[in-house]
């Protein structure tokens, strides 16, 4: 009976251990706070857009960047003066074939004595640009056909802009060549089949001789420079 009655108050003991241990969690759980209620009206409608973002940490601002150096101001060369020649000669105003062979010559009318009268001439029947060249210190390349010459010098030559009118027979217009007479003291040698470049003082308009125009530009050489000596 002894050993019935301990081992009843031995399960009895159990028992009221689980009650005990259960009723200790109820009151622990109901102790627990519950989360406040949502409120869904306050919420309705609203984005996520609206939600406030979380802040990022601050950094230190970034060290300013080296400054670039200031801009150099480089000085402009001066231009180049309009009166040098094509060989380095200053005080020549350089011209060319091209500009003076720019427009269509027409002779004067010849009258039927066939004598032209000075006074029918006139620089008005070249351009401007042409024009503006008279009595001007200029120089002019092209290719010699010598006319005077005193042994290896020449005294005289026509000045013409290619070598087809020198050695192949072709004939110039009137202002496609220009007649050259080296001053008195200057001495000018013979270069023919080379391009020359020709110094010296410009006139421009018809020159006549027993009534027939001769010419319509002449140069009154100062100095001839071949390729050699340019």
């Amino acid at each position: 009976m002894g050993t019935k009655r301990n081992a009843g108050r031995t399960l009895v003991n159990i028992a009221l251990l689980v009650l005990v241990a259960g009723a200790i969690g109820v009151a622990t759980l109901r102790r627990t706070p519950e989360p406040p209620p949502v409120n869904a009206a306050a919420i309705q409608g609203r984005s996520f857009m609206d939600v406030p973002a979380t802040p990022e940490p601050a950094t230190a601002p970034a060290p300013d960047a080296t400054p670039e150096p200031a801009p150099v101001e480089v000085a402009a060369a001066p231009a180049a003066a309009t009166e040098a020649s094509g060989g380095g000669a200053a005080g020549f105003l350089k011209t060319s074939f091209r500009e003076l062979s720019a427009f269509d010559y027409e002779l004067p009318e010849i009258p039927e004595t066939g004598v032209v009268a000075p006074e029918a001439l006139s620089l008005d029947r070249f351009p401007q640009p042409v024009r503006q060249l008279d009595q001007q210190r200029v120089s002019l390349e092209g290719f010699m056909i010598p006319i005077e010459v005193d042994k290896s010098l020449v005294r005289s030559f026509v000045l013409v802009p290619s070598p087809m009118f020198c050695c192949f027979g072709q004939v110039p217009k009137m202002n496609e060549w220009v007649y050259v007479e080296v001053e008195p003291g200057q001495k000018a040698k013979i270069m023919v089949d080379m391009p020359v470049t020709v110094y010296g003082n410009f006139r421009v308009g018809e020159e006549i001789e027993q009534g027939t125009v001769t010419s319509l530009f002449r140069i009154k050489a100062q100095r001839v420079e071949g390729p050699r000596t340019l």
